[in-house]
């Protein structure tokens, strides 16, 4: 979920999700206060969902945890997940054998 400002100044909780894929990621570092014309002392860090339907979100860094890993964090994390995914899918294909197995040896008695 994600808190927008609405139209009349209040704010809606919205499913970035439903609007579009996302297609990419957008980090500004604010280092400038251009309402008090100087630089601030911790600059502001700004993190955006880009969707392919042209919407664009502002991540709440309040309520949000970002971690940025290197291409080779990903593919190895990317990896483990087909690992566990794989693992589940070949233990439930035993389950069913063997429930298969229980099933024909209760019918033939």
């Amino acid at each position: 979920m994600h808190t927008t400002p609405t139209a009349e100044g209040g704010e809606e909780e919205v499913n970035i999700w439903f609007g579009g894929c996302v297609a990419g990621i957008e980090k500004a570092v604010i280092a400038f206060d251009y309402e008090k014309q100087e630089f601030r002392e911790e600059p502001l860090t700004y993190t955006n969902f880009l969707l392919t339907d042209g919407m664009g979100y502002t991540v709440n860094p309040l309520d949000s945890e970002i971690f940025e890993i290197t291409k080779e964090e990903f593919e190895q994390m990317l990896a483990d997940h087909l690992a566990t995914q794989a693992a589940e899918l070949e233990a439930e294909k035993k389950l069913r054998e063997a429930a298969e197995e229980i099933s024909t040896n209760e019918e033939t008695e």
